[in-house]
């Protein structure tokens, strides 16, 4: 499909009969060496002119934001465009970024693992209108490594085997993990090789260049070498060819070839050799052990791409750098960037507004670099986003003199969480100056909602403030209702590394919970677009899982002050907490556990199978390993059925202990034991009862005044 025909057919998905009115001009020269775009309207006519696809598709969201005050984004659903398009004079723009990156390994398990055809082709077209030109794609990878690691003597049972569970495969490309989950089947890898293939072909139609996962040097037990050593990740343990074993160059070539046969390739590769995982080597002689080890690594890898493709080019995360800061010295990560040549790497600074590499390494020892922001893990519920940063960090780094700042983009766990911060992302791929962010949010609440009154920008001031600033905070406010129920020592729940901050009594402010009550009014005077109930649902979820922290806290101090009555009240309000939260999220279909659990079975061709991804599907949204290890929760998620079905009876479990054990002593092993026991059984046949069905308005206002009633008891 050429770009001309691309980018009409995109019009029409997005507009539908609507998009007659719109005439689409691809002019590759427009922008010299940089993307542009130029929109126009007379007549009830639009005009757009662009340098490829993903330009007119920026070039539509422009116009549609700015001339219509609308907007399209994952929880927009179909706009309705005026009677007669509005005129708009000549406007044109330019990206100052070369690359505008999207996605991040992590993604393809914790939102995109179960997408079909039609959901893909929905988030390629978003992806166009925001601006995106450089996506990580990983979907049907595991036919390369099917093919491949049989041609090297396995059996096709080992090799399924290996690769474990379609939830979890990003994270045995990445060395993390090995036969986890699963098995695999042949029908899924037949199926997602075609849709890999479907959606590089619309990626590559629009004017994107996907990257394409490479070998880093992870390989079964059974393709091990003399050289090979372990690397370890959350006390798991992969094998890893060694810098010297021949067998890299021979495999990590056959597997890009397979890959260039089945899905073709714009010449970038995503290879992270040492991402989390730390290498189990014997000490080194001399004062940086391992920097030899790291630097052969890095000369290997670019070695086989550059011999596959001489002008391949090496995307790294910077991840590592900044989370294992006791292995990557300075003198490691000079010693291995050294070694990438600077016309075949480019680094993704990956936590660039948290956590940014660039300003530590001399930009990477001058090697092209992306700014993006990673802004969520694991899809873990909470408010957050450093939209300051956003609006200023890129333009100050881009206006500085002799900047290898090639970029910026995103890089997230996963994907449909803040779409405020993606947005304003968007809107940063177009431009050279810092975002006035005052300005921009009532622009942004106006487009959204349909309208702005006084109420609506007294809510956004608040989130501004409370949640979408940049400060200590890394993530957002830690929810107790997904962490793991303890019944020893102080009665906290468990903890889980999944970057959410500890809860302080004065994060349930008053100011949060009118901004709430705030958009609630806004609804109830005029009423609400898509845009403003999933806001509503957002920030109700925010409010209501701070209270449940202020109820838990309450709970625990009655049961060890030993007052009955208090912590009756403080435990009855928590278990109706989860209710209430269970309840709300229901109303944005994003929100479902079902919805999730259903897309899994949608790719089961057995009943064995389906056994098997709908397993998989809750673990990785559960306890990820064995119930009770460290990454417990990690990916926990504000998803109704989880909530009440998941976190709900675990919850109800804690509360039994308690009131059981009043007038003795609590037997921890004996709880732990049973939790993990419900854990895994839940994990092989999830069960949650089916709320019941109400207007997002009307659970919302309910559940203000329940939320106002208990007020009282969440406060600490």
């Amino acid at each position: 499909m050429n770009t001309q025909t691309a980018s009409e057919s995109l019009l029409h998905r997005l507009l539908g009969e609507g998009a007659s009115d719109f005439r689409v001009e691809i002019d590759p020269q427009t922008g010299g060496d940089e993307d542009s775009f130029a929109v126009s309207a007379s007549d009830g006519i639009v005009t757009l002119r662009g340098t490829n696809g993903v330009a007119i598709a920026s070039a539509l969201r422009f116009y549609l934001s700015s001339a219509c005050g609308l907007q399209i984004a994952r929880d927009t659903g179909a706009v309705e465009l005026p009677a007669r398009l509005p005129d708009f004079e000549l406007t044109e723009r330019t990206s100052p970024w070369e690359h505008r990156y999207h996605m991040n390994f992590c993604t393809f398990s914790y939102t995109t693992a179960f997408w079909d055809w039609e959901r893909w082709e929905r988030e390629v077209d978003l992806m166009a209108l925001h601006g995106i030109n450089l996506p990580l794609n990983v979907v049907g990878n595991e036919g390369v490594w099917y093919r491949v690691f049989q041609d090297f003597g396995m059996s096709e049972e080992e090799v399924l085997a290996f690769m474990g569970s379609a939830a979890f495969l990003p994270f045995t490309w990445h060395g993390s993990v090995r036969y986890h989950g699963g098995p695999m089947t042949v029908e899924w890898i037949d199926s997602h090789v075609e849709l890999g293939q479907r959606i590089m072909d619309r990626q590559r139609s629009l004017g994107m260049k996907p990257v394409l996962p490479g070998f880093a040097g992870y390989v079964p037990e059974i393709l091990k070498g003399e050289t090979s050593f372990e690397v370890e990740w959350m006390d798991r343990f992969n094998y890893v060819l060694g810098t010297d074993d021949p067998t890299f160059e021979k495999l990590g070539s056959a597997l890009l070839r397979e890959q260039e046969r089945l899905f073709g390739s714009d010449g970038y590769y995503a290879i992270d050799p040492f991402i989390e995982g730390l290498p189990q080597l014997p000490a080194e002689d001399g004062v940086e052990p391992g920097a030899a080890m790291v630097a052969k690594r890095a000369a290997q890898i670019t070695k086989m791409l550059t011999g596959h493709n001489p002008a391949a080019v090496w995307v790294l995360m910077s991840w590592a750098f900044q989370y294992r800061t006791e292995y990557w010295t300075p003198a490691r990560i000079t010693a291995a960037l050294n070694e990438m040549p600077v016309m075949n790497t480019l680094i993704q600074d990956t936590w660039g507004e948290h956590s940014p590499v660039w300003d530590k390494t001399e930009e990477f020892e001058g090697r092209p670099w992306v700014w993006t922001m990673l802004h969520n893990f694991g899809g873990r519920p909470g408010m957050h986003g450093a939209l300051d940063l956003v609006a200023n960090e890129p333009f100050r780094i881009l206006n500085q003199p002799a900047r290898s700042m090639a970029g910026i983009g995103l890089s997230p766990e996963a994907l449909d969480h803040d779409p405020v911060a993606y947005e304003l992302m968007a809107d940063a791929v177009w431009r050279r100056e810092a975002i006035d962010l005052d300005t921009w949010i009532d622009d942004y609440a106006r487009i959204r909602y349909g309208r702005l009154d006084d109420g609506i920008r007294e809510a956004w001031r608040i989130l501004l403030r409370e949640v979408y600033t940049h400060g200590e905070r890394t993530g957002p406010v830690r929810s107790v209702i997904m962490c793991r129920p303890r019944v020893e020592g102080d009665l906290a729940a468990e903890w889980t590394g999944n970057t959410t901050e500890d809860f302080e009594p004065k994060d349930l402010s008053a100011d949060m919970i009118r901004a709430w009550e705030l958009l609630i009014e806004a609804a109830l005077a005029d009423g609400a677009t898509p845009g403003l109930e999933r806001d509503i649902v957002d920030l109700g979820l925010e409010v209501l899982s701070r209270t449940a922290n202020g109820i838990q806290i309450r709970a625990r101090s009655a049961f060890v002050k030993r007052d009955r009555a208090e912590f009756d009240a403080a435990a009855g309000a928590l278990l109706d907490s989860i209710r209430s939260m269970d309840e709300l999220a229901d109303r944005y279909p994003g929100y479902r556990f079902r919805t999730w659990l259903d897309a899994a079975r949608g790719w089961a061709t057995s009943e064995a199978e389906e056994q098997i991804l709908v397993h998989d599907a809750t673990l990785i949204n559960t306890s990820w390993f064995a119930p009770g290890l460290p990454i417990q929760d990690y990916a926990g998620k504000h998803w109704s059925g989880l909530i009440s079905g998941y976190y709900g009876e675990r919850w109800a479990r804690w509360v039994h202990a308690l009131e059981a054990a009043w007038e003795s002593e609590l037997d921890v092993d004996a709880f732990n034991e049973q939790l993990s026991q419900f854990e895994a059984a839940w994990q092989h046949a999830p069960k949650f009862e089916e709320p019941v069905s109400e207007r997002v308005l009307d659970t919302a206002v309910r559940l203000r005044e329940w939320n106002r009633a208990v007020a009282a008891v969440a406060q600490p």
